[in-house]
Order: C-alpha cells, then sequence, then structure tokens
C-alpha cells in the first residue's frame, strides 16, 4: 500500500507536469528544447534516450514502446513518466501504423 501524498507534493507535482506540456505544445520546433535545456537532469536522460534510440533499439532510429519500456522503466520513478513521455514526445513521433516511435531528422 502506498503513503498518502501531501497536498503540497500532488501541487508540486502537477505544476511540472503542465510546465512539461505546456512548452511541449507551443508548437515551434524550438520550442521543444527548452523542455529538457533548462533541467540537466532531462537533458541528461533526452541524450541517452536518442542514444538508445539511434544505435540500441532493433531498427535505426526508431524504438517500439516496448523497447522504450525494458530500458528505462525499471530505472525511472513513476512520478516522471509524464516527464519522460514530455521528452520522448519532443524528440520522436510516434507512427501509429507500424506502432514505433521515430526519431525526428532534427536528432540525428
Amino acid at each position: 500500500m502506498s503513503e498518502a501524498v501531501s497536498s503540497t507534493d500532488l501541487l508540486n507535482k502537477m505544476r511540472v507536469r503542465n510546465e512539461v506540456y505546456s512548452k511541449e505544445g507551443e508548437g515551434e520546433e524550438n520550442e521543444n528544447e527548452d523542455v529538457f535545456v533548462s533541467d540537466p537532469n532531462s537533458f541528461e536522460l533526452v541524450k541517452r534516450l536518442r542514444e538508445f534510440i539511434m544505435f540500441e533499439c532493433a531498427r535505426f532510429c526508431m524504438a517500439s514502446t516496448k523497447e522504450l519500456i525494458e530500458e528505462f522503466g525499471s530505472k525511472l520513478p513513476q512520478e516522471n513518466s509524464a516527464k519522460f513521455r514530455a521528452l520522448l514526445r519532443s524528440i520522436c513521433d510516434f507512427d501509429k501504423p507500424s506502432g514505433m516511435w521515430k526519431l525526428r531528422q532534427d536528432y540525428k
């Protein structure tokens, strides 16, 4: 059974999540960089995510959700899942027909 989250912690988590989503959805391509450049931990995660998708997945510059979960699922706390998704979306596009995350040209 998990511990109850204080209202302050919950509000802080919501604020961070909303910041990430609002920066992600601003529309300009360069705006996506703001999602992770301001936070050194996020920047390192994006670098690792990019390297994984480029060089360690079964297909060059493409990753399945399964591959991403296997690589990063146990390394990231549950409360960072929204941030991880926002970072992933900032460097990749999801192709529904193939079910693959494709690294954007700017990050190859």
